[in-house]
């Protein structure tokens, strides 16, 4: 979505990590191995070394005034295995197995006596187990374990960036035809939605796509309840000006107050201009009231757009490269939600030191309205907020 991208609970799981690397180790090293055994060859497998990256973060914000640090980790380790899948012809594929490890600490503290500060958080973002099949005319994979995804470049009626989710993932590749077909049946956690009266604690979640060169398709399966959708997506990439399109259907369960039989949704975004230095891009939306996927990418689900159900408009945002260390940047949109204005512009401004440490200063404005939202006073206040904040990249 062009710079409008801005791009889980339990400790335990990040104590037990260290252990359970030696366990999908040895467990990668029988299937890797067993996979040239069926292919009739006799194989060494390679293994990477382990690859991680961090980030420390210090922020700063007000109103209301508080403070936090973060500490992000990811960790990736492979195994590899050449094999000749059929010896007459010498085609050659790659076995690879890849254990990812992605977890998160986080305190927050308020600084005066209006905000709450919370206690330590420190949790497993993702945790999951790759295998995945190269050949010289297809690929596929299955991925088990705690994980994000999103289907289509937008997102509308399936993503989860708000929090991952247990699932079995499997693909299938043809590059040549530039053909993926995709599918994920997990398993939602909803213990914390109260006052569901047609789920309980855990329910199943599954979707389906098929993505070609310039579009795709999904199908919801089953998500939250009987929740069902169907969505269109379409793509265009040059060197200068790109532009992506989903248009979506959803149907909520039946028991759900917003159950409104199915309503649709539509979202474009178009690179107006750009270059090595610059870069104007136009978001354009609309998303009914009754539009609510429990793992979408919008807003009113915890996703990264600013849209939200019941919500039609625009944004505007710029991004200038003024100096090789200096990023100026401006998130503008005007939005309309239940038939009141919902508009917000926010500047950002990123200074690089050195590599991997930069601050960043953020200053929003958000003009009075009746629309709460998480990040609006209660009270529809106009409002101008700020944020500072350190970050180390490792």
């Amino acid at each position: 979505m062009g710079s409008n991208a801005r791009v889980g609970r339990r400790s335990s799981q990040a104590v037990i990590v260290p252990v359970g690397c030696q366990l999908f180790r040895a467990l990668f090293a029988g299937i890797l191995m067993l996979g040239g055994c069926v292919a009739g060859v006799k194989a060494e497998s390679v293994s990477s070394p382990l690859a991680w990256n961090g980030e420390w973060i210090l922020t700063l914000a007000a109103p209301p005034t508080s403070a936090s640090v973060t500490l992000n980790l990811s960790a990736d380790w492979v195994r590899a295995l050449a094999v000749t899948d059929q010896p007459s012809t010498g085609s050659k594929a790659r076995w690879v197995g890849q254990l990812h490890v992605q977890a998160r600490y986080q305190q927050e503290a308020g600084v005066d006596e209006s905000t709450g500060g919370n206690g330590p958080l420190l949790r497993t973002d993702e945790l999951w187990l790759q295998l995945s099949r190269q050949g010289d005319s297809s690929s596929a994979w299955l991925r088990l374990g705690r994980q994000r995804f999103q289907a289509g470049p937008v997102g509308l009626l399936v993503a989860n960036p708000f929090d991952a989710i247990a699932a079995a993932q499997a693909g299938l590749s043809f590059p040549r035809r530039h053909l993926m077909l995709t599918g994920v049946d997990g398993r939602l956690d909803t213990s914390y939605v109260t006052y569901l009266p047609y789920v309980w604690d855990q329910d199943s979640y599954r979707w389906l796509r098929v993505q070609g060169p310039r579009a795709g398709f999904t199908w919801l399966v089953d998500g939250l309840g009987s929740e069902q959708g169907l969505s269109w997506d379409m793509r265009s990439t040059g060197p200068e000006r790109s532009w992506v399109a989903e248009v979506a259907l959803f149907r909520a369960s039946r028991g759900a107050d917003n159950y409104q039989g199915w309503v649709g949704a539509a979202v474009a975004s178009l690179d107006l201009a750009g270059s090595e230095r610059y870069k104007v891009n136009l978001n354009v939306g609309s998303v009914h009231p009754g539009f609510t996927p429990m793992a979408s990418n919008l807003a009113s689900a915890g996703g990264n757009l600013n849209f939200k159900n019941g919500s039609t408009g625009l944004e505007l945002n710029t991004s200038w490269l003024a100096r090789p260390q200096w990023l100026l940047e401006n998130e503008s949109s005007l939005l309309w939600r239940f038939g009141w204005l919902d508009a917000q512009t926010l500047f950002r401004f990123t200074q690089a030191w050195r590599p991997g440490l930069q601050t960043v200063w953020e200053l929003s404005w958000r003009p009075s309205s009746p629309i709460v939202t998480p990040r609006s006073p209660p009270d529809g206040r106009a409002q101008l907020a700020g944020q500072w904040q350190l970050r180390w990249q490792f």
